[in-house]
């Protein structure tokens, strides 16, 4: 009789445990709050966003703002205004799913790549949340199981936050015939650059880091850069004519808005060389001017990536293999709560972080 009576006791608080913590996925998707960008320089804050129920509830764990996100900010992009924008995140599995096994905790990388289109050939632009749909600048949101993977194990958020540059840089390399030994120039201050001077050592070439601002310098020189040239106190072409012998940088890949000129693109890469112009913000470039005689004088190459969507794969398992120093890249973070400040500060002066993460 006490046997039996002690056993439905347990199970009545097993019941209310698992009311209480249906209750609380509820009321904190009820309560979620989300930063809505009409195109006029500032953010409205919203407490409810359309939700497909079909989708994943998570809560959102880290944010990382990039340049595009900003301009949608200023309302500088051609997108349907109002928006929820930033499209770089991870999360937390808010609830269980018996369909698609997934427990309540479990963390994930948000692909911000919207995947209801096979590969990127069926868009000149790929569409990605925070653009073409809500982003995830909020603290809960529901997300496409198809869009959710899992953190390889031993991956913290401050390295998977990183995944789509990375498989932006993988696509990069993709687009090149990388010989060992061979000099590469990473030119122009980017987070992509730090990560491609990381991969390039991976696959056993010479990164020549070309740079005006110290922040970078002393990032490239950590994650293990030998060869760093600074573009304000060195000559640049001399200075790579003289790591390289007298040869030059095999192949160049050009970071734009750093206002460093263009004409390093023909001027530090040898002859018959090819030159990628890489960018993980791309929406809102400057046009710029191209040397063409001297690019056609040397026979280059010249091409444009600007998406990684069929490397995002290989990011998470590159992740996985812990290979590459990405913590030390973060130079701030900032509470959900100064969302608002940090997107009025990066309208004012977009080189103020390096790498900024919002952490909800």
């Amino acid at each position: 009789m006490y046997l039996a009576i002690s056993r439905i006791f347990i199970y009545n608080i097993f019941i209310a445990k698992a009311y209480l913590l249906y209750a609380k996925n509820k009321e904190d998707l009820d309560k979620m709050k989300a930063y809505l960008a009409p195109g006029s320089r500032k953010l409205t804050v919203i407490d409810n966003l359309p939700q497909d129920d079909s989708f994943i509830k998570v809560k959102i764990s880290s944010i990382l703002p990039i340049n595009d996100d900003v301009a949608v900010y200023e309302g500088k992009l051609n997108v349907k205004y109002p928006v929820v924008p930033c499209g770089l995140a991870t999360a937390i599995i808010s609830e269980d799913n018996v369909q698609y096994k997934l427990k309540r905790g479990q963390r994930v990388i948000i692909n911000p790549y919207i995947t209801k289109y096979e590969t990127s050939e069926d868009f000149l632009d790929f569409p990605r949340y925070g653009f073409e749909e809500n982003g995830f600048l909020c603290d809960f949101t529901a997300v496409p199981y198809e869009n959710l993977i899992l953190f390889p194990d031993g991956v913290k958020d401050d390295e998977a936050i990183f995944t789509y540059i990375i498989a932006l840089a993988l696509t990069v390399l993709s687009n090149m015939t990388i010989e060992e030994g061979s000099y590469i120039a990473l030119v122009g201050d980017s987070i992509l650059n730090l990560i491609l001077a990381q991969l390039l050592r991976y696959y056993k070439t010479i990164p020549i880091f070309v740079s005006r601002d110290e922040r970078y310098i002393k990032l490239a020189k950590k994650v293990g850069c030998y060869f760093v040239v600074n573009e304000i106190k060195e000559n640049v072409i001399e200075r790579i004519y003289e790591i390289t012998g007298g040869r030059l940088a095999k192949h160049t890949i050009f970071n734009l808005n750093t206002g460093i000129s263009t004409n390093f693109l023909h001027l530090i890469t040898s002859y018959g060389g090819d030159c990628i112009i890489a960018n993980a913000s791309y929406r809102t470039l400057a046009k710029v001017n191209l040397d063409i005689g001297g690019i056609l004088n040397k026979k280059l190459v010249i091409k444009g990536i600007s998406d990684g969507i069929d490397e995002f794969p290989s990011a998470i398992n590159l992740l996985a293999q812990k290979e590459l120093s990405l913590t030390d890249i973060i130079d701030t973070k900032i509470a959900f709560s100064d969302v608002q400040v940090l997107f009025s500060t990066l309208s004012k002066s977009p080189s103020a972080y390096v790498c900024p993460i919002i952490k909800v």
